[in-house]
């Protein structure tokens, strides 16, 4: 950040906690804020935090109550006279499908928007097919995650793997 001028940088499995503070993150960044929702047990990774250039109007929508063990940051910055919402996830990857189904039910309320919205982060459901948008044979969290994306007319962005093969 000291050497190219970012707007918004969205990360996902942070691994930060209370013993890591803003200013340690941002070292010096003094034209950008941090915004972070950390794993709430003492386990380690997870977490989620979005780091934007002051310059912007950012409102952070806090989850409603049932959504507090959710790795999920939301907040809206405003550009002039529109605004954008950006929503950040990390799901673990052996996340239960109750937990899954918990995750997609807060992020269907998140997205109950009249306006633009761009989900970021890691799903940890590598076994998608998005050319096809496929879920045959695949596990439930998978389904949902097809499920969710076709009803909301939401698209892939990410065409090749990240990590490893997934």
């Amino acid at each position: 950040m000291h050497n190219t001028i970012y707007d918004i940088i969205l990360i996902s499995e942070t691994w930060l906690n209370d013993t890591i503070t803003n200013g340690l993150v941002l070292n010096g960044c003094d034209n950008y804020s941090i915004i972070r929702n950390d794993r709430h047990n003492m386990t380690r990774g997870g977490g989620v935090c979005a780091i934007y250039n002051s310059k912007f109007k950012c409102c952070v929508i806090n989850l409603p109550q049932e959504f507090l063990d959710q790795e999920i940051l939301c907040f809206d910055i405003h550009f002039n006279k529109y605004k954008h919402r950006y929503i950040v996830l990390y799901r673990p990857p052996n996340a239960s499908v109750e937990f899954t189904n918990n995750m997609f039910a807060c992020l269907e309320k998140l997205c109950d928007v009249s306006y633009l919205y761009t989900i970021c982060g890691d799903f940890n459901l590598p076994h998608v097919n998005w050319c096809k948008l496929a879920s045959n044979g695949v596990p439930a969290a998978e389904v949902c995650l097809v499920n969710f994306v076709t009803q909301n007319g939401l698209h892939q962005l990410i065409h090749s793997p990240t990590h490893n093969s997934s």
